[in-house]
């Protein structure tokens, strides 16, 4: 093993990236590539690289890497600093790995969820896609996603029938028939809803 790609957000959870890609280069002592990928906003998409906001962003992604590259060679572990941009992270992460012949690479996950996966899409789940070598997937830490505090809690199921936690005491259906009243429109009263499309 020579070389480990790291993809960094500079969210909370990079720093457990870079921990676990140095415990990872530490036996072999392998170089640590460290890469940001400038993504410029929606409405860029047809950037100029000459534009100032994108020129703002990469210089402050070049400081952060060099923050990271010195934390990375206390480690006595060697490191070189990537930036680069692009509308699609996945695509220039696969394509850093293939140019630096990377065995392997080290990236973090948010934890965002399937259904935010589905309509926003997941870097992660992109580099897995379109790279050939090993993907090591860190996951956000409780607590440190989007820097807010941890809520998630298990909630043990409820046996079928009664209320659980994150069901309610009464259910809105009942043999078929809406409990919910609705106001007629132009009147002071109300109408029980009526039955089922089954029904």
């Amino acid at each position: 093993m020579k070389s480990i790609l790291v993809p960094l957000d500079f969210s909370p959870v990079s720093r457990l990236v870079v921990a676990r890609a140095a415990a990872l280069a530490q036996p072999a002592k392998a170089a640590l590539v460290l890469l940001h990928v400038v993504q410029p906003p929606a409405v860029l998409a047809d950037y100029d690289p000459a534009l100032p906001v994108i020129q703002t962003m990469s210089r402050a992604a070049v400081r952060q890497l060099a923050k990271w590259r010195a934390i990375v060679e206390t480690r006595g572990l060697a490191a070189t600093t990537v930036c680069r941009r692009g509308a699609s992270p996945a695509q220039v992460i696969a394509a850093e790995a293939e140019r630096h012949a990377s065995d392997y690479i080290v990236i973090g996950s948010h934890g965002h969820g399937a259904l935010y996966d589905l309509i926003v899409g997941s870097t992660t789940g992109g580099v897995l896609r379109k790279v050939h070598c090993p993907v090591v997937i860190v996951p956000a830490a409780r607590g440190a996603r989007d820097g807010a505090p941890a809520r998630e809690r298990v909630q043990p199921a409820a046996p079928l029938g009664e209320a659980g936690p994150l069901t309610a005491r009464r259910s809105p259906v009942r043999a078929g028939r809406l409990r919910a009243r609705l106001p007629l429109l132009g009147t002071g009263r109300s109408t029980r809803s009526i039955a089922s499309c089954a029904n």
